[in-house]
């Protein structure tokens, strides 16, 4: 159900927290079976970043920053995305994560 929602196909395992709408903060974690289907499906979660923007710009304005250097990498065969109030933060403990 989530993969029909967000628009991402082929995930072998989807991870999403989300706020609840009236903010654009999300972590989503999106596993696929080969690296060349995760930079595949890198470009759905590109048009994720570009409507939550559309979206952010006249509803609840005050969020939109959230969304300026807000995580996203194809990290092997993950596709990490996050917005948070600490987006510096979060790429440090990502990046960590997966040894960048």
């Amino acid at each position: 159900i989530v993969s029909a929602l967000y628009g991402f196909k082929g995930t072998e395992k989807l991870v999403v927290y989300a706020a609840g709408g009236a903010t654009p903060e999300e972590i989503i974690v999106a596993e696929y079976a080969t690296v060349d289907d995760a930079i595949a499906a890198f470009s759905a979660f590109e048009a994720r970043v570009t409507s939550q923007e559309k979206i952010f710009d006249t509803y609840n304005p005050e969020y939109r920053p959230l969304l300026n250097g807000m995580y996203l990498k194809q990290l092997g065969k993950y596709v990490v995305y996050c917005v948070s109030s600490s987006n510096a933060d979060i790429a440090g403990i990502v990046d960590a994560a997966f040894n960048v």
